[in-house]
């Protein structure tokens, strides 16, 4: 009986959220994430306290899980509870009948953690320097070569990575974002006529608001050896994998042999193997790439709005966040600074 009632809250819960906008694959990650909160508390969802919560939260900040990640997880806790309490769905009272309890919210200002910026401040979660793209960029380049020299099978598959980590460096999409791009989202843009299609990209998967869709936007391509080289993959790589709409394809189809798109927890692997290989930091993660992107365009003078608007971000001050403008560059811009406003008031 109370297997079979949390079965039915969760097929409720799921149907809620595809109607909201929610993908599937989303959904049942979510309804996976809560079957496991039963099975850690060992209680039902009429049986959740904000003890429960607290516990559950210590154990994950003692296993050094990231602020974000927990964040997440117990605002799935959050959000479940809110419409199992809500009345205008039949749980309340059907728990009341069947147990004598009710569901109610445990996760509460004083026992989850506050998402106040996108950006925790991980001191480990910086930008690739430079030098570092320097050394991953001809990382992945040379590795392609030599795996093409040796007619190896995995050439295709190496070249397909290494356009996701330079395509990623010169959007500063997200690393969720850069999988779902599809190849309709390649766009001309008429000031730059010279990148034909491939001058903006559009991402249709964006940062979702608390409650709301996914937010779209266009992002305007700059750096012309990176257009080349999404050039060269889409003319050279892309028919290799299997056919259907996505920009970055996995090798394999599902059941029904439609094309899969490549997954972000494979994009991270891949990008982990090849920092790894080369001898990079091991706090780097594709998302450092989004860090080096609004740090180098900011040292390049590009407009703060026009950032904020690359970037996706709703606040100028997110954008800040992520910004890791160097002391050199600092140093160059007071002294500018203070060259023109003498040479002003003078």
């Amino acid at each position: 009986m109370q297997a079979e009632l949390f079965a039915d809250m969760l097929r409720g819960y799921g149907t809620m959220l595809l109607a909201a906008g929610r993908d599937r694959q989303s959904v049942g990650k979510l309804l996976q994430m809560l079957r496991g909160f039963v099975v850690w508390s060992d209680a039902w969802p009429w049986e959740w306290t904000a003890q429960d919560v607290d516990e559950w939260s210590a154990d994950m900040r003692e296993r050094e899980i990231a602020p974000s990640t927990l964040r997440s997880r117990q605002g799935v806790v959050r959000r479940f509870c809110e419409y199992a309490v809500n009345p205008q769905y039949p749980w309340i009272e059907l728990c009341q009948e069947a147990f004598g309890q009710v569901p109610k919210q445990v996760c509460h200002e004083w026992n989850t953690t506050r998402h106040i910026e996108e950006y925790d401040h991980r001191p480990e979660r910086r930008e690739v320097s430079r030098d570092e793209l320097r050394v991953l960029f001809d990382h992945v380049d040379d590795r392609v070569e030599e795996l093409v020299a040796a007619n190896h099978k995995g050439a295709a598959i190496a070249w397909r990575n290494a356009t996701m980590f330079k395509v990623q460096y010169a959007t500063g999409v997200r690393p969720g974002e850069l999988v779902k791009i599809q190849t309709c989202d390649l766009l001309p843009h008429p000031v730059a006529p010279q990148f034909g299609r491939l001058a903006v990209v559009r991402v249709r998967w964006g940062k979702r608001s608390k409650g709301g869709t996914y937010r779209q936007r266009g992002v305007q391509m700059v750096l012309d050896w990176a257009v080349e080289a999404l050039r060269v993959y889409l003319e050279d790589i892309r028919p290799v994998f299997p056919e259907g709409p996505w920009l970055w394809p996995s090798e394999r189809c599902d059941a029904s042999g439609r094309q899969q798109p490549l997954t972000t927890r494979t994009y991270q692997s891949a990008f982990a193997d090849r920092r790894d290989a080369c001898g990079l930091d091991t706090n780097l993660t594709p998302h450092c790439l989004r860090h080096s992107y609004l740090t180098h365009t900011a040292e390049a003078g590009r407009d703060a709005a026009w950032r904020q608007r690359q970037a996706g971000h709703k606040l100028a001050s997110t954008t800040s966040n992520y910004t890791h403008i160097g002391e050199d560059h600092m140093n160059r811009e007071m002294t500018a600074a203070i060259a023109d406003l003498t040479t002003r008031t003078r």
